[in-house]
């Protein structure tokens, strides 16, 4: 029923967090890879 619809979402959200978080350390890595101009740029798109 309605409960298992509940889980499916509460599944993609989990999926989608943990894309965006893998998304968000990658461009971390990135930014000090490449220096502040990029942190600000980050700041920017934050």
């Amino acid at each position: 029923g309605t409960s298992t619809i509940r889980r499916t979402t509460i599944r993609r959200e989990q999926f989608v967090a943990r894309s965006i978080r893998r998304k968000t350390i990658r461009r971390d890595q990135f930014a000090a890879y490449k220096g502040k101009s990029t942190l600000i740029g980050l700041s920017n798109f934050v």
